[in-house]
């Protein structure tokens, strides 16, 4: 199919710092367990973005005594229950013209079903937009695997073709262009310059996107 001929029938958002701008709790929280559960992991807050708990847990934190991963789970459940959601400016109105378009939308985070409940209570008017939430127990492998977006596009029941991918962490970035989707990186969370590596197109926020410029983005992709 030509390219000309493809209208854009998805978006797929990853949730913390690419819908909401959480990414600060978070980076201070697990700043703060790094510091004191594996002080020699300098970079530990960062290096764990984008990627499930689960997998963190068996990766950084598995030789760690069973009471010092229990006083780290309580902790992040009391952080998470208390968090904010302040949204990504503009991502209100970009959400609403998508919709206007019927481009179909999903959240696909690596974030537990338990944090994305106290978010639908927090944002109803954003999560009430979206036409399926994906969660880390959606998932046989997290990001920067593919798996995630793939099987979004496939739960939307679009070709990857038409499908965009928004991320603002490494490793999902890394996930977005591995399904081979157009991928869109935030700046919320990391240098622009560690973004533009691992994606298509950079934004700061929604302020200045709407779906005609995603749609010329999306058919110039395609046509390369």
């Amino acid at each position: 199919m030509n390219s000309e001929q493809i209208k854009l029938s998805a978006v797929l958002f990853d949730f913390d710092g690419t819908l909401v701008d959480t990414e600060e709790q978070y980076t201070l929280f697990w700043a703060q367990m790094g510091r004191r559960y594996v002080p020699e992991h300098k970079n530990f807050a960062f290096d764990i973005k984008g990627g499930t708990l689960q997998s963190m847990y068996e990766k950084y934190l598995r030789h760690l005594p069973p009471e010092a991963l229990h006083d780290i789970e309580t902790q992040r459940v009391r952080m998470e229950q208390g968090m904010t959601f302040p949204l990504v400016p503009g991502v209100m109105e970009f959400l609403h013209d998508l919709r206007r378009h019927s481009v179909k939308m999903a959240v696909v985070t690596s974030s537990d079903q338990s944090k994305m409940q106290n978010a639908w209570r927090a944002i109803p008017e954003l999560m009430q937009l979206m036409d399926a939430v994906l969660t880390a127990e959606d998932f046989e492998r997290s990001k920067p695997d593919p798996d995630p977006y793939l099987r979004a596009a496939a739960r939307l029941g679009v070709p990857t073709a038409e499908a965009v991918v928004f991320e603002d962490a490494l490793n999902g970035l890394r996930a977005g262009m591995a399904s081979g989707m157009m991928t869109v990186g935030l700046t919320t969370g990391n240098p622009r310059q560690a973004v533009a590596k691992l994606s298509h197109h950079v934004i700061d926020n929604y302020l200045n996107l709407d779906f005609e410029t995603l749609q010329a983005w999306l058919q110039a992709f395609l046509r390369h």
